[in-house]
């Protein structure tokens, strides 16, 4: 998430003081728990605002429907299931740049973007020179950044300048104690600092900072936005997901109270010293009605077909909402020909 400072208080931009990046790097934080909830439920392991489940929905015995995934899966096959193709304007030649593309591997770098834009709302790619192998030669490189974990700075005017962006990477040492590497991408160079806080002081530095010319002069880093408001596909979604799952995990429940539902046995009992339990059925033994012996169940009643109509009003509202067709709704595919996705 791109953080706005004012241009004067942000004093060297190519060399930020650590009060600057330390007011930066607060403010990032304060980011990093909605990314997480919104990249655990991609992941399958979904959570409310600012709490750490200790259980997965298995181990709860809960049912999850990763529609989360779903939704983000959907938006990469059809944003860049089909490789993003370059055409050259009449008479140029662009050849050259579609080498140096392939040669960094750009088609999965593009996926990798827009996962990370679909889930979290927000992207950042960091371009850097590597040295190639075996010789002096720099090639370009590009990689995907997961924002946890990095964040740009901008001027607070309309243009929203770049004015330098910072990487946190929390390590830990071979006796393994933690510290931070924090490098700060400026338009000169990179900082490297080594931390044993992530807070930059000189009474934590672990060594003398390290500075690397990058020669592109301009921050190296560039921010991407899912829409104006950078929010994901499912972001505003989420308690449609939850009740979804809610519903399908309570009909699991009732089903199986279903099954252990309560029998009464009037005016006789069972053989093995009338048992309590048969089957996981609870057995109550009672006085023979007036008509005489019998037995019955007592169970809670419940309309599938109401359950089911509901379920599919969840799903309905979901695929609505996300913009993302229900492929297994067979009007949708009823009325399709051919491959439904760009992936399929």
């Amino acid at each position: 998430m791109a953080i706005a400072i004012d241009r004067e208080l942000a004093g060297d931009i190519n060399n930020p003081s650590f009060e600057v990046i330390n007011f930066c790097i607060e403010e990032h934080e304060k980011e990093i728990p909605r990314l997480k909830m919104l990249f655990d439920y991609y992941e399958g392991n979904p959570h409310k605002l600012n709490e750490e489940p200790q259980t997965t929905p298995h181990e709860r015995g809960e049912v999850f429907v990763n529609n989360a995934k779903y939704v983000t899966d959907m938006m990469i096959g059809f944003i860049v299931g089909s490789p993003i193709s370059y055409t050259a304007a009449k008479g140029k030649e662009i050849q050259p740049i579609l080498d140096v593309l392939e040669k960094m591997r750009i088609k999965k770098h593009d996926k990798e973007l827009e996962k990370g834009l679909s889930t979290m709302g927000v992207g950042l790619e960091l371009h850097y020179l590597s040295l190639k192998s075996g010789t002096n030669e720099t090639v370009p490189k590009i990689s995907w950044i997961d924002p946890r974990g990095m964040f740009l700075v901008v001027d607070d005017t309309i243009e929203r300048a770049k004015l330098f962006a910072v990487r946190m990477i929390e390590k830990r040492d071979l006796k393994r104690e933690k510290f931070w590497e924090i490098s700060v991408y400026t338009e000169k160079g990179v900082i490297t600092y080594l931390s044993r806080t992530k807070k930059l002081s000189q009474n934590n530095m672990i060594k003398q900072p390290k500075f690397k010319e990058h020669f592109y002069q301009a921050v190296p880093v560039v921010e991407f936005r899912n829409n104006e408001e950078k929010q994901g596909d499912y972001e505003q979604q989420l308690s449609q997901i939850d009740k979804y799952n809610l519903l399908q995990t309570d009909r699991i429940k009732d089903k199986e109270n279903f099954v252990k539902a309560i029998m009464f046995l009037y005016g006789f009992g069972l053989p093995e010293e009338e048992p309590e339990k048969v089957n996981g059925q609870y057995v109550i033994q009672a006085p023979a009605k007036e008509h005489g012996t019998g037995a019955e169940y007592v169970t809670n009643t419940f309309q599938e077909s109401e359950v089911q109509t509901l379920a599919d009003s969840l799903l309905d509202d979901f695929h609505k909402t996300t913009y993302v067709p229900n492929l297994n709704d067979e009007q949708f595919a009823g009325n399709i020909s051919g491959r439904l996705c760009p992936f399929c």
